[in-house]
């Protein structure tokens, strides 16, 4: 795993907070462990097939919401780009069809894995061009669970998306435009704490700049 290979020096899920002005859950929920994450990843590659196992994939790959994620089409993939379109969700509680997004920002693109975009690929799409079938977002949980080992929900899956980013290094703009934040402020009041963690990592590289240039001879 990441952690034990260094990739990530610390698991950043342990300590993760959220600020988001919504009522509070256990803090345990919000997010995955490094470990528990690329194991998810892992499991529900092996299985498209499997409609849970699919949506549970993607979400993790791509921090996409729910609905979003069964409203995607045939079209929304551009193979030679690499690219994913969110444009659309499904109306997964009463079935009635396609929807708009959640917010004018929640039209965007995600960039895909070649790993990811052969997984799409494997996919048996629906007769109007959707990538996968009905399901419920309980079932999904239910799956979740039995993967995981604990109580946590599909939502938890963005979350964590995010913060493998921002753990990542990844520029908080990228961030907030691949999650479909409405502004800045959104993405920086709820991922406070993994930010604050980029902070002293940038910090660190300020410093080892300026140590460096000043080991180099001036011209």
């Amino acid at each position: 795993m990441a952690v034990h290979e260094g990739y990530i020096k610390r698991n950043f899920c342990k300590f993760a907070k959220i600020n988001a002005k919504v009522k509070s859950r256990d803090i345990e929920s919000k997010f995955l462990e490094v470990e528990e994450y690329e194991r998810l990843i892992s499991e529900t590659s092996k299985h498209p097939e499997r409609t849970a196992y699919a949506v549970l994939y993607l979400i993790s790959k791509t921090g996409m919401r729910f609905a979003e994620c069964l409203g995607l089409t045939v079209n929304d993939i551009d193979y030679e780009t690499g690219m994913l379109s969110v444009n659309k969700t499904w109306d997964y509680k009463n079935n009635t069809g396609f929807m708009p997004t959640k917010t004018k920002s929640s039209i965007r693109e995600i960039p895909l894995d070649d790993d990811c975009l052969k997984f799409i690929k494997s996919l048996t799409p629906q007769p109007d061009g959707r990538l996968l079938p009905r399901i419920f977002n309980n079932a999904v949980n239910r799956t979740l669970r039995k993967i995981v080992g604990r109580e946590v929900r599909v939502h938890s899956l963005r979350h964590t998306y995010a913060s493998y980013l921002i753990a990542h290094d990844i520029d908080l703009i990228s961030v907030s435009q691949v999650l479909g934040h409405e502004n800045l402020n959104i993405t920086l009041d709820v991922y406070a704490h993994q930010l604050q963690e980029q902070k002293s990592r940038n910090h660190e590289k300020i410093k080892q700049m300026w140590t460096e240039r000043g080991q180099k001879p001036l011209k």
